[in-house]
């Protein structure tokens, strides 16, 4: 059974016409911990919300990282340190620092809308990302479902290239499950949220 949530436009449309700032992660300052440099990405058109928790069940400590969205956002903050192979749509993408070397919870949840109904998908994802090295965290939306990559970015002859790590879909499981209910209970992002 995969985790799509359906919500009524009206029911949206209040808080989809509201701007948000799209970043308000804070990230570790250099020297007060081990660090790695993680591009989050989106292919999504619409607005792709980025949330950690302190646990990977999403029980304890929500915080909204970040919005990206392949296209226009409204308050968007530009975030790049950079790194090889960048989005030439910067909405679509920020590049932050992390704490390396300890696994992050994170979920990428996002909507679009088909009619009158806005159909949303979502992906939790712990990883522990290696200090002094490049990623990129990309979520990908797909009609009816999701998923999220994580590559590392790596020398390549002359050039650079992404290789795979790790990938996450949308299907709940009994470690995520409750990150599947919390969906449902974030503020969703809007198509309306251009």
């Amino acid at each position: 059974m995969r985790s799509l949530v359906k919500i009524s436009v009206l029911t949206l449309l209040a808080a989809g016409l509201s701007g948000c700032e799209t970043l308000s992660y804070e990230e570790p300052q250099p020297g007060t911990a081990p660090i790695a440099r993680v591009r989050f990405a989106t292919t999504s058109s619409g607005v792709a919300v980025l949330t950690g928790f302190d646990d990977p069940g999403c029980n304890h400590g929500q915080l909204e990282w970040m919005r990206l969205r392949d296209g226009t956002l409204v308050n968007t903050t530009t975030k790049m340190l950079g790194m090889p192979l960048a989005n030439p749509n910067q909405n679509a993408a920020k590049e932050v620092l992390v704490t390396a070397n300890k696994p992050l919870n994170l979920v990428f949840f996002a909507s679009d809308q088909d009619g009158p109904v806005i159909t949303g998908c979502g992906t939790q994802f712990t990883y522990s990302y290696a200090e002094g090295k490049d990623y990129e965290v990309k979520y990908h939306w797909q009609t009816g479902s999701c998923f999220t990559t994580i590559s590392e970015i790596v020398p390549d002859g002359s050039g650079w290239k992404l290789v795979e790590r790790a990938r996450f879909d949308d299907t709940p499981t009994d470690k995520n499950y409750h990150c599947h209910v919390q969906y449902g209970q974030m503020k969703l992002p809007s198509p309306f949220n251009l």
